[in-house]
């Protein structure tokens, strides 16, 4: 198996973070044959390691919110599972696109800090389904549901999203 991960630097100098390199090349390779686009700039200061620790968590944060969901001005976006680190990321690259963010999770200390980059509001999943309902829906109406934690928070967030939304829901 090949490695599909890493960083490394540009013919020009620019240092990145990149994935899915060629075959037979890897991500540990001295030199990776990787197809244009499919890399990151990264910033001085993050270490090697973050960086490439970052593409698949954030990856999907993009994919689920810029490209497939649509995020932007106007637009409300609820993240179930925002304490994970997809979670974390997808309300960060939502807010950066001009979206109205909700942070649903269990960890409070991280939800308070998400609170701090971009969500404007944060519902506390670890209490009763009835409470999170009336919460989810405090909140709302959404325009876009991401979800990384599925059962019974997922079940809140339809019950919730389904009360009186004239709005279509990805």
């Amino acid at each position: 198996m090949v490695g599909a991960d890493g960083v490394g630097r540009l013919e020009d100098g620019t240092r990145v973070a990149f994935f899915g390199p060629v075959a037979p090349y890897g991500g540990m390779a001295e030199r990776a044959l990787v197809r244009r686009g499919l890399w990151f700039p990264v910033r001085d200061g993050v270490d090697d390691v973050t960086a490439a620790a970052l593409l698949n968590p954030g990856g999907a944060a993009w994919k689920t919110v810029v490209w497939e969901g649509g995020a932007g001005p106007g637009k409300t976006v609820l993240v179930l599972g925002a304490t994970g680190a997809s979670g974390r990321i997808a309300v960060q690259v939502a807010k950066r696109e001009g979206a109205r963010v909700v942070a649903a999770g269990r960890d409070q200390a991280v939800l308070g800090a998400l609170a701090g980059r971009g969500a404007d509001a944060v519902v506390r999943l670890d209490r009763p389904r009835d409470e999170v309902v009336e919460a989810i829906a405090a909140h709302g109406p959404y325009d876009l549901v991401v979800d990384y934690l599925w059962g019974a928070p997922a079940e809140a967030a339809f019950a919730a999203v389904s009360r009186g939304n004239d709005r279509r829901v990805r």
